[in-house]
């Protein structure tokens, strides 16, 4: 078969217009906003706009703006105080858009109650006290310093102290939120322990 130069020019044409299209393809833009979250109260968080394809430079857009840091930025940090849905929109160099949304839900904190100062003689056994109110039960406790105590992670352990101690305890909710407090244990005559905080 003969092949005229007009053919090799068509032919030559032809891959190279396959070439270009190969090199210029792009993946389809996606942007996402990851799984819904749960944040207690008062806390914050980042979001994240995880943007893949495209073309660049990516247009943000996140909305409410309720409680955001910023409203154009891929990773905004946010402290809603009621369940929010945030909606998260890209656009790239092409005008394409793409589009997703995250929940964060928020759920209250846990309130602690403690009996906070306790007036002892040294070698007299004590019971601290932590209750836990509010959040979402059931609750964990950690007790710290642990030393002498009949128990770090329950609500009212004992502790026989020889020296004054502040004894700190959190407790965690059902929904990973915390509360701290803490008890004072005075020895009565021991006047340097409990500035000290503990030994």
């Amino acid at each position: 078969m003969n092949y005229s130069i007009s053919n090799f020019r068509n032919l030559i044409i032809t891959l190279a217009t396959i070439t270009s299209f190969s090199l210029n393809a792009q993946s389809p833009l996606k942007v996402d906003a990851g799984a819904d979250m749960n944040l207690c109260l008062g806390d914050y968080t980042e979001l994240h706009a995880n943007i893949s394809g495209g073309v660049e430079p990516y247009i943000i857009s996140w909305t409410p703006d309720v409680e955001l840091s910023a409203t154009d930025i891929e990773n905004p940090s946010v402290s809603p105080t009621i369940p929010t849905t945030y909606r998260v929109a890209v656009t790239d160099a092409n005008g394409t858009i793409a589009k997703d949304e995250i929940k964060v839900k928020v759920s209250p904190k846990p309130e602690i109650i403690t009996n906070n100062t306790i007036m002892v003689n040294a070698g007299e056994t004590v019971g601290l006290t932590a209750e836990a109110q509010g959040g979402s039960a059931p609750y964990s406790y950690n007790w710290k310093p642990n030393t002498g105590l009949s128990g770090v992670n329950t609500a009212d352990p004992t502790v026989t102290p020889k020296y004054s101690t502040v004894y700190n305890v959190i407790v965690k909710d059902n929904k990973g939120c915390t509360a701290t407090g803490q008890v004072n244990v005075v020895v009565n005559g021991d006047k340097v322990g409990l500035a000290a905080g503990n030994r």
